[in-house]
């Protein structure tokens, strides 16, 4: 199974996506490369992006993206 079937299958399973669970959890280092491989597979209508405010652990504000699939 490739990266890209990995992130498929995730994201079609209703869960949401992050860079570090796509590392954790798939083993794919380049989540993000992945996800845009896959849009420009034609997958970019199904695949949602979402900019989501943080802070990283010295209390600076982030911003990471959180993707999910659309029917």
């Amino acid at each position: 199974m490739t990266q890209k079937d990995r992130i498929l299958e995730y994201l079609k399973s209703g869960k949401t996506l992050t860079r570090w669970i796509g590392l954790m959890d798939l083993g794919i280092w380049e989540t993000p490369a992945r996800i845009c491989d896959l849009k420009s597979d034609g997958y970019r209508k199904n695949i949602v992006t979402k900019l989501k405010p943080d802070f990283n652990q010295r209390g600076e504000p982030i911003v990471y993206a959180e993707w999910s699939w659309k029917k």
